[in-house]
């Protein structure tokens, strides 16, 4: 959906018409949302618009505030079709914004694009209208007309039943108990076949008597088969050598024993009968491998030599899925304290979870492959990926519908306790809460000491770990007293959100893993801004003379570490921009990969990293063309971390410094580089830089532009 925001207090919509109506002028109503940066706040304006007079529909925002656009409607009043303009005017500057012709009776609604709904009261049949044209028009007796998935779209939205305006006695004959179950027909084929709540009639493909028709089968694949459908979708070809799926880097808390995870796929395939690499993440018997199992259909998971399978779609012999449509895909897999069991979605309702097979060690550092291997690619389509470091329930399965839930904007591969914080090599950001000691690196050198005096014994890290869950690892040892628990995460009545580690022999020194949860309004309430708690539940009581040494905190964010999502698919050959913090993004094969809708603008995003060293790296990772041909360059932004580089430029392959000449005396900080050429030679698409001299540090980029005709 688009969304509109008026930024300055300059910037106003205004609307008018091509002339002046026949008889009357068209109403309009609009909404909005106000962000001030501390609190949204709704508003709305209603009026007429003025023949060929613009009209402020929505005006400029306050001082201070930004003006998000939620919706605009006008409706034709009129006894004839109005054409009318809405535009955005910035200080004078106009930039027309739609240009639409409105039939009498109809509206416009934005941001939908949608402009009429109608139902035809002479044929009592839905009639759905875009951009002012007839889409599809289904009467009660058509039969043999599939409805498209627009058409399907709009009833629903109308909510408008297909029935006739009064009852008169049914071709199928009287009920004879108040609905068509009972129906006075004398046959079954008079009757026909009616699905009703409750029914237990099952229409199994081996049920002739009431099998869907042809028609039946092809009104379902017209909502599921037409790859238009998708926002936008990666299309790829297959190869079986000589190419590659669509690659992304390795991420480092990809999977191991303690680490539960998960992916989920919108993909359509042009078969689901045949063997297909889905994901690859595999090198020699070690890694993480997805595929479709040829004939059957089912799906299979392999943990580096396990193997872990879903059940067939259907329960028949072979997959009911129908080629070339689109559905999801989601596979979790759930690391116990010794076994792992994998659940497998299709269209977020649960397939089946396997059989627990023993827990295995991940030591895999190859980059992730989709819909292929580092040497193959599989042919489908492919809009959304997203990979999560922790694993789903079916509840939680079902809401992706609806996207990826806010609590996991975005699982971290960085540990949010570093250096002093976990090792306890100095103070760092550790407090004491009501510990009767706690130290670091004195009493006992290289670790946090604590002793308890009865209290509410705790020390806090004073890092804010926000409206998540976390995934916390550590080494704690007993020195004294006979404490059996302690716990981690948040104090509280209940100890809600904490994962409680028993402690075994005084002087041994354990490794603990669990999980803690700040969704709950016990973390919401935290005055110290839902730190991490070490110590004792205060509702059971405190230490008494009990103490802990603590070593090697590592606490790392649970949900989506890698969000490849349709809106950031660019241009073929660039790159899929991966939605999270963790800038995983993900390059396209060289060849046999294209959009499913064309996009006329485009994004590089990149990070290279350099350690004395000032080596030439190509942006993207690879030896692999970035831009789309025709490409006009219209920014390059790199932010420079670390020390100062003494000269740099950016080249295309060839010509080393075509994109960006020779650049001297880069200090830390965001440069907006001099372009040298924002056209290519029609020949090199590549992104090469190269320092002059030894540099240790990293440039972000980001490269904007759009291709011309």
């Amino acid at each position: 959906m688009s969304v509109l925001v008026l930024s300055t207090t300059t910037m106003s919509i205004e609307a008018f018409l091509a002339g002046s109506p026949s008889t009357t002028q068209p109403p309009f109503v609009t909404a909005w949302a106000d962000n001030n940066g501390v609190a949204f706040t709704e508003g709305e304006l209603d009026g007429a618009l003025n023949s060929a007079n613009p009209v402020t529909i929505v005006a400029a925002p306050a001082s201070g505030t930004r003006r998000i656009v939620r919706s605009v409607i006008i409706y034709n009043a009129d006894t004839a079709a109005i054409t009318i303009t809405m535009r955005i005017n910035n200080n004078g500057t106009y930039r027309i914004l739609y240009k639409q012709t409105i039939s009498p009776g109809d509206s416009f609604d934005w941001p939908s694009g949608i402009v009429a709904y109608g139902i035809d009261p002479t044929l009592y049949a839905l009639t759905s209208y875009v951009d002012g044209k007839v889409l599809d028009s289904i009467a009660d007796a058509d039969t043999t007309h599939a409805p498209s998935r627009n058409s399907v779209y709009d009833a629903l939205a109308l909510k408008a039943p297909l029935n006739s305006p009064s009852f008169v006695t049914p071709a199928l004959g009287t009920p004879v108990s108040g609905d068509f179950r009972n129906c006075s027909a004398p046959t079954t084929t008079e009757k026909g076949v009616t699905v009703y709540s409750g029914s237990t009639k099952a229409l199994a493909g081996t049920d002739t008597a009431s099998a869907m028709t042809p028609a039946d089968v092809a009104a379902a694949i017209a909502v599921n088969a037409n790859p238009k459908a998708m926002s936008q979708g990666v299309a790829l070809t297959a190869a079986t050598t000589g190419s590659n799926g669509i690659r992304a880097a390795h991420d480092a808390r990809y999977a191991n024993t303690t680490n539960s995870f998960g992916f989920a796929f919108n993909l359509l395939l042009p078969s689901y009968t045949t063997a297909a690499v889905l994901k690859n993440k595999f090198s020699g018997s070690s890694g993480v491998k997805l595929e479709q199992v040829v004939t059957s259909g089912i799906y299979r998971l392999t943990i580096n030599t396990k193997t872990y399978d879903s059940t067939v779609p259907g329960g028949g012999a072979a997959t009911n899925l129908v080629a070339g449509t689109k559905h999801n895909l989601a596979v979790f897999v759930t690391v116990g304290a010794t076994t792992t069991t994998v659940s497998f979605y299709l269209d977020y309702v649960l397939l089946n979870t396997t059989a627990a097979q023993a827990n295995e060690t991940i030591s895999n550092s190859d980059i992730i492959y989709l819909m292929g291997t580092s040497s193959t690619r599989t042919a489908g389509t492919i809009s959304d990926f997203v990979m999560f470091n922790r694993a789903y329930t079916a509840t939680e399965v079902a809401d992706l519908r609806n996207g990826i839930a806010e609590a996991d904007k975005w699982g971290s591969q960085t540990s949010l306790a570093t250096g002093t914080d976990s090792n306890f090599s100095g103070a760092g950001n550790w407090i004491n809460t009501a510990c009767a000691i706690f130290d670091v690196n004195t009493t006992v050198p290289g670790k946090a000491y604590m002793l308890g005096d009865g209290g509410n014994d705790m020390i806090r890290l004073g890092v804010s770990t926000g409206n998540s869950r976390y995934f916390v690892s550590l080494k704690a040892r007993r020195s004294a007293g006979a404490e059996t628990t302690i716990y981690v995460g948040r104090s509280g009545s209940g100890s809600v959100g904490t994962s409680a580690f028993a402690i075994t022999p005084t002087d041994t020194e354990q490794t603990f893993v669990g999980f803690f949860d700040t969704t709950n309004a016990l973390y919401q309430s935290d005055p110290y801004g839902s730190p991490l708690y070490i110590g004792r539940a205060a509702a059971i009581g405190g230490f008494n003379g009990v103490s802990f040494e603590i070593d090697d905190v590592f606490i790392y964010k649970l949900g989506a570490t890698l969000a490849l999502e349709s809106d950031n698919a660019q241009p073929i050959p660039g790159m899929w921009l991966d939605s999270s913090t963790n800038n995983l993004h993900a390059i396209y094969p060289a060849a046999g990969a294209s959009l499913t809708r064309p996009k006329d603008s485009f994004v590089i995003r990149w990070v290279n990293t350099w350690a004395a060293s000032h080596e030439a790296q190509y942006l993207g990772g690879i030896d692999q063309a970035m831009l789309p041909p025709k490409c006009c360059i219209t920014s390059i932004v790199g932010v420079i971390a670390g020390s100062t580089i003494e000269d740099i430029i950016l080249g295309d392959g060839s010509d080393t410094d075509h994109w960006v000449a020779i650049t001297s005396g880069l200090a830390a900080g965001t440069v907006n580089f001099t372009i040298a050429n924002a056209f290519s030679n029609l020949t090199n698409y590549k992104l090469v830089v190269d320092p002059d001299a030894n540099f240790t540090g990293s440039i972000t980029w980001t490269i904007r532009g759009y291709i011309y005709q």
